[in-house]
Order: structure tokens, then C-alpha cells, then sequence
């Protein structure tokens, strides 16, 4: 898990500067040598970019399903025609909420301002902590 100092400090960088890319790439090393993607997907993406694909939006509402009758959620990996696709769930936490929270309670004015500014199109506002965000869809040859 990344500390929460250093995601301050990425969060802080995003709404002072520019948004990120649309499917954030991952230059990891093992990922490098397996021609591995890894992006972010969501059903309420923040940048239009991570709209979850229909495959990716079932794996969502599983995850969601799962934790609605209080199981645990779980990576999932599929194997098809010798490429894996694993995908891994994004939850929030308290820290989270600062800009995927409830406008006015758990989102500043001037950080919500901000974001509208970079993304008009914002659907990724009003979760809770230990919610399910989204999912990294991680893509690799077998």
C-alpha cells in the first residue's frame, strides 16, 4: 500500500497542475518483461479516460454484489487465449475521501473546485470508506 504522505503529495501535484493520463501505464519492471498493462477502471470514473469496459463493469458488480452480502472482495484472474487479465479491487479509506467523498463534508470547496476545473465531466464524488472505487486491471501474456 502507498503511504499516505506520498499520496498527499500525488493528489496535491494532480490538482495543482494537470489530470492524469486516461489509462494510467505503469512502467514496472516484471509488467516490462511480460508486455503487462496496467491501468484503473471504474463505473464512476473521475476521468472519462477510466471508464470501465463492459467486461471490466461485470468484475465491479461482483465485487459489489460481494460485499453488499458482506464477503470478502477478491482479485480475479482470467486466462483466454494465452493472455491473463487479473483484476484487483480499489477500495477507499478515510484518506480517500478527501477528493472521492461528499462535497462539502468530506471535500473542501477549493479542492472541489478544482477538480471541476480538471474534470468537468466528474462522476467519482460521494463514497464512503471501504468502499469499492474501482478495479486495476492488470493485462499480461501467459
Amino acid at each position: 500500500m502507498v503511504n499516505n504522505k506520498i499520496r498527499t503529495l500525488r493528489c496535491r501535484a494532480v490538482l495543482k497542475n494537470k489530470p492524469y493520463p486516461a489509462r494510467t501505464r505503469h512502467r514496472l519492471s516484471p509488467a516490462r518483461g511480460n508486455n503487462a498493462r496496467i491501468r484503473r477502471a471504474s463505473d464512476q470514473p473521475r476521468n472519462p479516460g477510466n471508464r470501465a469496459t463492459e467486461p471490466e463493469l461485470t468484475h465491479i458488480h461482483q465485487a459489489k454484489n460481494a460485499m453488499a452480502e458482506g464477503k470478502p472482495v477478491k482479485p480475479q484472474l482470467l486466462r483466454d487465449q494465452g493472455k491473463v487479465t487479473a483484476y484487483y479491487p480499489i477500495m477507499t479509506d478515510a484518506f480517500c475521501l478527501q477528493c472521492h467523498g461528499t462535497p462539502g463534508a468530506d471535500i473542501t470547496e477549493e479542492t472541489m473546485a478544482k477538480i471541476q476545473e480538471l474534470y468537468p465531466k466528474d462522476e467519482a464524488t460521494g463514497y464512503a470508506a471501504e468502499t469499492l472505487r474501482g478495479i486495476w486491471v492488470v493485462e499480461m501474456r501467459e
